[in-house]
């Protein structure tokens, strides 16, 4: 085989990008080009924290000038005790076959970037770990215990049933028949019953009012400073990055959905959650990206989960889920009887600088979230 490049990459290696991609990732696997060229603009681009040393990524130029790997950065700001500093985490890591031997050269030059900044992966999957745990290139999990716990309630458990059994029978033509008999109605009844436990979230609170956001405004920037001392190492929530994050979002990431819990007019906390927009995904499928509110007030994220919840329900969803966050967070709603997952590989990796690890190290407590890096997005 002829040599391949390792190259930085650039905007109008895109196309190319988009043929890897689609297909390597389910949620890419249909999707239009155009669609991913907006979701390629809003992660590094058009992202409020992109910094000068912020590249787009990095390639694997096969001999033809074809794209055979890619691996993204998706731009991030961390507050780290007092500090912002920047960040980023990586994204759509892909090779194709015929070059996965090259795999390694993509991952070395992400830890390279890593040794001169703050560097996470969000999203890792099991090739992922593998590499971190084994390279030991300076990945570590970020340390929390229970981490890595998903929550799912499900509403409509037809959907789910319908969607297998489509899935099934465009496998094998002989269960086509399956698909379209009173077979569906009887399993679908059937997953009523089965998940009836696992079907609401309903927290008994004193009621605060919960409205719709539908702009971040400066009154967001100043919950944000008088909260965030709070947490030890969090993404920076200024309004730039929630407006980005939460009201500008492109087709492929979903629909976002944002809603402000107030307590005697003062602003006490909010609340996102996406219906979810990938190619493939599940039909109704609402999943919590963020959750940032005054620590201690339960009565507030008990009424922010209360208001989503039953909003999603009453939007059609069929599965409400959230994972990702802080076990003070997760902890909240495991009274509510939600179906728990335990992921097989640790998702939330990050390296620091030499300089600045054991800083880190000392700052306190880690509070992800669904939002951080490329999770959701």
């Amino acid at each position: 085989m002829d040599k391949v490049a390792l190259r930085e990459a650039k905007l109008e290696d895109i196309p190319g990008i988009w043929k890897l991609c689609s297909g390597q990732f389910d949620e890419f696997r249909d999707s239009l080009y155009q669609d991913f060229y907006d979701l390629c603009i809003h992660r590094w681009r058009d992202n409020p924290a992109r910094a000068p040393e912020h590249v787009f990524g990095w390639v694997l130029e096969a001999p033809d000038k074809e794209i055979a790997g890619f691996l993204g950065l998706v731009p991030m700001k961390v507050k780290i005790a007092d500090r912002y500093m920047t960040a980023a985490s990586g994204t759509s890591w892909a090779v194709d076959l015929p070059y996965r031997s090259y795999s390694l050269y993509l991952y070395k030059q992400f830890m390279s970037w890593g040794d001169r900044n703050l560097l996470f992966d969000t999203t890792a999957g099991e090739i992922a770990n593998k590499f971190h745990t084994h390279l030991k290139l300076g990945m570590n999990k970020i340390p929390l215990v229970d981490f890595g716990e998903t929550f799912q309630w499900i509403l409509r458990p037809e959907v789910l049933v319908e969607r297998k059994l489509k899935e099934l029978a465009s496998k094998k033509k002989a269960l086509t028949s399956i698909y379209f008999s009173p077979a569906i109605k009887l399993a679908a009844l059937f997953g009523r019953f089965r998940f009836l436990r696992n079907s609401r979230i309903r927290f008994k609170c004193g009621k605060l009012p919960v409205e719709p956001v539908d702009s971040f405004t400066d009154e967001f920037d100043r919950f944000w400073e008088d909260n965030k001392r709070d947490y030890g190492i969090t993404i920076v929530r200024n309004k730039e990055f929630l407006n980005w994050r939460h009201i500008k979002t492109p087709k492929l990431a979903g629909k976002s959905f944002v809603f402000a819990c107030r307590d005697k007019g003062r602003l006490a906390g909010y609340i996102a959650i996406a219906k979810r927009g990938y190619m493939n995904s599940r039909p109704g499928h609402f999943v919590v990206t963020d959750i940032f509110y005054s620590l201690g007030r339960k009565d507030v994220i008990r009424n922010l989960m209360n208001h989503a919840f039953s909003f999603a329900k009453d939007n059609g969803a069929s599965t409400f889920e959230i994972s990702g966050f802080n076990p003070v967070i997760m902890n909240e709603t495991r009274d509510q009887r939600p179906r728990i997952f335990k992921s097989l590989n640790w998702t939330y990796w990050y390296k620091a600088p030499a300089s600045e690890a054991l800083e880190i190290s000392r700052s306190g407590t880690w509070w992800p979230s669904g939002c951080d890096g490329d999770l959701n997005l």
